[in-house]
């Protein structure tokens, strides 16, 4: 029977060879011969219709020989196409050859135009009615014409023009972000942006960050008012536009005045171009006359490998309800959207793929379903990613990864514009990834970022992953970015390795290495249900974690579980995350961090971080491990343990925890354990073999290992040899990386700015009698800008978003009074309920300026409905708020125009003796949800209740 077995395994052996089928592509082929080695077909279309035929009888192998094919429409697989398992279809190169796949045509004709621009009359060629966006010069895409000509030397993408002013506009809160009053349609330039020469001005774009770094919008121009120096968009932008927010122009003829840059004139059809370098006989310029090159709908078993596959104006390869289907071994470059899509598929992976120089990202998977939880089981893996992004410059990452069940691994991504991985969706997985000098040009994000806003997405895992050198770029303050004339742009800032922004929820992040992190190691922003194990940081802080109260958030994470339930759908939810009974319609369940730990993790420091955490150390005067910031109730839930903390003997650790409303601060590593934190956690060196070198293995006797720390298997992680990569060894492209451990800080300087003098420190109180606390403000002085305090700066002292408040004050000999009145632009928006700082409302804070030792800062919140707080956040003791708040007289007025309040504050109540005291330390903000600002009377760089930066009230004789 063994004997028998083997021949019959031997024998089904032969037939399968037997039935394989081969069709060659060539060239020098024609599509009428028969396709064999030595008559092959010239088009890859031709040998798909021959293997169409062949393959019921057999496996079939399309041998593409090596050259040049240029495809004018799409090679297109459809359901005709399909292998099974047993026979399968494939296209690839043959032996080692160089096949190369182009979607585009080739420009010929130049003629000398101006200086070193040439001109090519497309009328009449192939290219008359084509209309492309992209130009190609010997493998390498081209610049569009633009202001400022573009700086490839710069790793933050410059160089750039600036918004120098916006209108305001009314507050239109369309998102949770939107929260800048300005006008998104138009905006003023600076002296240098339009130019008597744009003729051609309704072909010309706009390429923007409006408002924020992680936005940015192409919009064509309308118009321009050169006198005025505005420019009127086509469209609007997605934030309120704000000054200095990045910009260029581009598609105008006027602004060709470099090598490299290009041309198109619509309605002459003459192409423009000044080459980099003088054309030869071999010179080859390329415009795509193709969305995509290989186009997959509703294929299985195919593969398609070993090809270079370039200079399309959409996506270079889809995948489109597949099953089984391969792209892989193939470089992928120069393409104007996605290297690789792969949607509502099966089974189907992009593996072993180069891929640079894409107009949106690397590749994009959704697959499986998210009403059923049916899985999709695709694969990005072994890809090597970098240089991304062109056009479409945010979101649109090495990998994006949705749906359900799917996974990115062993892919090495860098030098990206935004993150390197996007993740959303259910029980997806990335694993073994190499990630490194990502957001380069962007911030508020992290080389792996998740901001999905919806409870049901969840059970997604991320392991054994390395990040460093994931930095982020743009303004210091998104919010209130102009300080003393200037915009500063910094890098790095406002970034995370690792990012679950509000709320991620259900995640598991285990056996990731992360160092060279600058600003923090990992950030859980809002979401509960995760668990952050056997991880390790090196020189960067560790772990920051917050939670706070942002209705608007809430209503639309939570409103995902209420459509499942409304549907029928909850069921299948819920037997696979039980988790999700916790979540009630009680929103105290929903936006906080606990349930959720961060166990078992390894924080190593060393005497020489990067320059970046170096400069912050003197700041934190030692080192930040940790960030907390929420409730008691979400510090209670969230545990902190088994961890292994460590650093130099004269490195001081520290650990900032804040639990509105109690003020925060700083804590040691025996003041945090104090809180009931890390009780079983230990301060010790974990003994690894090698950190110089990045080599985190932990040697035996590690005292993390005793706390059930298991080893991360390194060895395993980034790109591996495989008959399906498309270079090996890989070597990386040049990038940021050559730059070693660098820090940048820009300025856009505001042309003919002249600093004004700031407000005057001092208010002088006046005495009067006469007041009485209705919330009526006749009484008051509120039209006479030389009684008044003008709130009108932002928290961190520069412009705010919001509209001015203005404040008097009165006292005798019995109590302190304040008149606030606040205009609003819809007062039918004010926000009534919340906490403080997602409701519209008012905070005063004084303090003692005289007496030695200084008096407790005092601090009280009033709000629109008439109601006012009494704290401690600022050093008051209990017993001292109680007291002032019981002493405490206070209305609140809606008007027409907005709200006024007023206030009438017993010394008595204060301990504060006006005969012997003439000075108080003073502050006073309102919180103006229809803007979400901060509207101040002295900005303090911080709390509005740190006094000592803000004002003084002299009680006038």
């Amino acid at each position: 029977m063994k004997w028998l077995s083997l021949v019959l395994l031997l024998v089904t052996t032969l037939t399968a060879h037997a039935a394989q089928q081969a069709v060659y592509v060539a060239p020098a082929g024609d599509d009428s011969n028969p396709g064999t080695m030595a008559r092959p077909f010239a088009t890859l279309a031709r040998a798909r219709d021959e293997a169409r035929k062949l393959k019921a009888d057999g496996p079939v192998t399309v041998y593409v020989r090596g050259g040049v094919y240029e495809l004018t429409e799409p090679l297109a697989l459809g359901a005709e196409d399909s292998g099974t398992i047993a026979k399968p279809v494939t296209y690839r190169a043959y032996r080692s050859e160089q096949p190369v796949l182009v979607g585009a045509r080739q420009v010929t004709g130049f003629k000398p135009w101006k200086g070193g621009i040439l001109q090519c009359d497309l009328k009449g060629t192939p290219l008359e009615n084509v209309t492309f966006r992209q130009l190609f010069c010997d493998g390498q895409r081209m610049e569009m014409a633009r202001y400022p000509n573009v700086d490839k030397s710069d790793p933050h993408y410059g160089e750039w023009a600036y918004v120098l002013a916006t209108d305001p506009a009314p507050a239109t809160n369309n998102s949770v972000s939107d929260n800048i009053a300005k006008t998104k349609d138009h905006f003023t330039a600076t002296d240098d942006v339009i130019k008597p020469t744009w003729t051609d001005v309704p072909d010309a774009q706009v390429c923007i960050h409006p408002a924020y770094g992680w936005a940015w919008n192409t919009v064509g121009i309308k118009s321009v008012d050169r006198e005025k120096r505005i420019i009127n968009l086509a469209s609007t932008v997605s934030y309120g536009l704000m000054i200095g927010d990045r910009y260029f122009v581009r598609n105008l003829l006027a602004e060709l005045d470099a090598p490299g840059e290009w041309y198109l004139d619509q309605r002459t059809r003459v192409l423009y171009f000044w080459p980099p370098e003088p054309l030869t006989d071999r010179s080859v310029v390329l415009a795509p006359v193709t969305r995509t090159i290989i186009a997959m709908e509703k294929v299985g078993n195919v593969t398609v490998r070993g090809f270079t596959i370039e200079a399309c104006d959409g996506d270079a390869v889809t995948m489109k309800g597949c099953e089984r289907c391969t792209i892989a071994q193939s470089t992928i470059r120069n393409c104007g959207a996605w290297a690789v899509t792969i949607n509502g598929s099966r089974k189907c992976s992009a593996v072993g793929n180069d891929i640079t120089a894409t107009g949106s990202g690397g590749i994009a998977i959704n697959c499986g379903n998210r009403k059923t939880l049916e899985r999709g089981d695709c694969t990005a893996d072994n890809n090597y990613i970098h240089h991304i992004a062109e056009f479409q410059r945010t979101y649109n990452t090495g990998v994006n990864l949705m749906g359900v069940g799917n996974r990115a691994s062993h892919n090495l991504i860098h030098d990206c514009y935004h993150q390197a991985i996007l993740m959303g969706g259910n029980d997806n997985v990335v694993e073994y990834n190499v990630v490194h000098h990502t957001n380069l040009g962007s911030e508020d994000t992290g080389g792996l970022y998740m901001s999905s806003r919806d409870y049901t997405q969840r059970g997604s895992i991320i392991r054994y992953n390395i990040f460093h050198h994931c930095g982020g770029f743009g303004k210091s303050n998104s919010w209130a970015p102009v300080r003393e004339g200037k915009v500063q742009f910094h890098y790095p800032g406002f970034t995370w390795g690792i990012y679950l922004d509000a709320p991620e929820v259900g995640m598991a992040v285990f056996g990731n290495v992360l160092y060279d992190v600058p600003v923090c190691g990992m950030f859980n922003h809002e979401g509960r249900d995760n668990n952050w194990e056997n991880n390790i940081i090196v020189d960067a802080p560790g772990f920051q974690i917050s939670s706070g109260n942002y209705p608007d958030l809430d209503e639309l994470s939570y409103s995902y579980i209420k459509a499942l339930r409304d549907k029928g759908l909850y069921e299948v939810f819920r037997q696979h995350y039980p988790a999700l009974d916790s979540y009630t319609d009680d929103t105290a369940t929903h936006h906080t961090c606990a349930p959720g730990k961060f166990h078992r993790n390894i924080i190593y420091y060393t005497s020489s971080p990067g320059k970046y955490n170096a400069a912050r150390r003197k700041s934190w005067n030692g080192q930040l491990v940790y960030t907390f910031r929420g409730s008691q109730a979400a510090f209670d839930g969230f545990r902190f343990d088994h961890n292994c903390v460590y650093g130099p003997e004269d490195l001081a650790l520290k650990f900032s925890l804040t639990r509105p409303p109690e003020k925060g601060g700083m804590l040691t590593w025996d003041e945090w354990r104090q809180t009931g934190q890390d009780p079983h956690s230990i301060n010790a060196d974990p003994m690894f073999v090698n950190p110089a070198k990045h080599d985190y293995r932990l040697k035996p006797g590690s005292p993390a290992l005793k706390l059930g720390f298991q080893q991360i298997p390194l060895d395993q992680i980034g790109l591996y040899t495989s008959e399906l990569r498309a270079s090996w060894p890989v070597v990386e492209a040049p990038g940021a990386a050559l730059r070693g451990d660098f820090t940048t800080e820009r300025y856009f300087e505001i042309p003919g700015y002249q600093a004004k003098p700031r407000a005057s420190a001092e208010y002088s109180v006046p005495h009067r009698s006469d007041i009485k606390v209705d919330g009526l403000l006749s009484e008051w002085p509120l039209d006479n800008p030389k009684a008044v305090m003008e709130c009108r700066e932002e928290y961190s002292g520069g412009d705010t978003a919001g509209l001015p408040s203005v404040a008097c004050a009165a006292y005798d000999g019995q109590a302190l009074y304040l008149a606030v009145r606040n205009p609003m632009r819809h007062p039918d928006k004010t926000v009534m309920t919340g906490g403080w700082g997602s409701r519209d409302g008012l905070e005063i804070a004084f303090q003692d300026a005289v007496s030695k030792p200084e008096g407790p800062t005092l601090n009280l919140y009033g709000y629109p409905d008439g109601t006012i707080e009494s704290l401690t956040i600022a050093g008051a003791s209990a017993t001292q708020a109680e007291k002032l708040r019981q002493g405490v007289t206070y209305a609140a007025h809606r008007t027409d125009k907005g709200w006024d309040c007023e206030w009438r504050i017993p010394w008595s109540a204060t301990g504060i003796d006006p005969a012997k005291v003439k000075r108080l330390r003073f502050n006073l903000g309102v919180r103006k949800m229809e803007d979400k600002a901060w509207v101040v009377w002295r900005g303090t760089g911080g709390y509005n209740f740190d006094v000592a930066k803000a004002g003084t009230l002299v009680l006038a004789p």
